[in-house]
Order: C-alpha cells, then structure tokens, then sequence
C-alpha cells in the first residue's frame, strides 16, 4: 500500500538495562531528553507539509508552537481521543480534527486512506505518524517508511519505544549520523 506514509519518532536507551525509551512520564515534555535541537529540526523537515496522526497524549504534550494556527497550516492534526468533545473544548478554535474510531488495523488503514484530504480543501497531503508506542504499532504495518531519531546519549524513561516487530518488514536503507543523533531511515522490503 503506497500511501505516502511515514512514522516518525525518537528513542534512546535506558542506562539500567539499555532498554529502548522514547517518553518519560513525569517529564514536561514527555521526552525522556531534554531539548534536543537536532532531532527538532529532522523532525520538522520529515513532518513539514503532511498531516500528523498522534494519540491524544502525544498531542497534549506537544509544545505550544506546534499546536499553533501557523503551525497547523504546514502540520494539521488528526488526534486518535476516545473524548474527542473533550479535546475540541480544550483547544478552541484550532483546525485539529479528534477521532474515536480508528481501533484496529483496518479503521488505521482507512483513516491513512483518507486522512491527507481533509485539510487544505481536498488537496492531499502526506501523512506522518508520530506516536505514541501504541499509535506507531497499529499504524506501522501499513506505512511506507520509518523514520527513527536514535539518540546517542542514553537517558532514563519509562515510555518504552515501538517494538522491534515494527521493523519486521522494513530494512535500513539510509543512515546519517549526527552529532548527538543518529537517523535512520527504514523502507519496506
């Protein structure tokens, strides 16, 4: 399935067990790193242009900027939220678009289906997954490619990463190191 798909997101390894993590509970940010310029500015570049699906506490704890009306033009939302009237109270008036019934692989791959035509009056878009662990694991059969941010530095989580089932029918096909990053991007086989 061609869908001009991607699933984005970051990890790092745990200190006490070399776990893969990519969030941190009692972190303001959810992230298990404090900022981290580089990643931002990949992710930027690989989301800019395309329709962000995230679970409802990815969203939430987004930063303010990207939850902006500038922000949403070049990234509108489509937030997975069993209380999606709750949701659209919390954040009036921005153009995000909750949804309750996406649950298996089927609705994901309807909502992929349709998703990069609800915005921009039916021009369509691509669309970027980008978290949570859960959201990722139901999208990811059906995506394009993987997109992953592999912190160098291990940090202390307790968000574990995606399973390494993600990767079963994706191989590495291009790999940039950064300084304190290191991309990778995973195409299917």
């Amino acid at each position: 399935m061609t869908t001009d798909t991607v699933a984005v997101w970051a990890e790092a390894r745990r200190p006490s067990d070399s776990q893969p993590v990519m969030g941190r509970t009692d972190s303001p940010s959810g992230l298990p790193w404090s900022h981290n310029a580089e990643d931002l500015r990949h992710f930027r570049e690989v989301t800019r242009g395309r329709v962000l699906v995230m679970g409802h506490t990815t969203f939430r704890l987004l930063p303010t900027v990207l939850k902006s009306r500038a922000s949403l033009k070049d990234r509108p939302m489509v937030v997975l939220a069993t209380t999606k009237n709750q949701l659209i109270d919390d954040y009036p008036g921005l153009d995000i678009q909750p949804i309750g019934w996406v649950h298996d692989e089927r609705g994901a791959k309807d909502l992929l289906a349709r998703a990069g035509g609800w915005f921009d009056e039916g021009a369509s878009r691509g669309v970027a997954v980008i978290g949570g662990r859960a959201v990722i694991e139901l999208f990811a059969p059906l995506v394009d490619r993987l997109e992953v941010s592999f912190i160098k530095e291990p940090h202390e989580g307790d968000v574990p990463a995606p399973s390494v089932s993600v990767f079963d029918t994706f191989h590495s096909a291009v790999q940039a190191p950064g300084e304190t990053v290191d991309f990778v991007t995973f195409t299917k086989e």
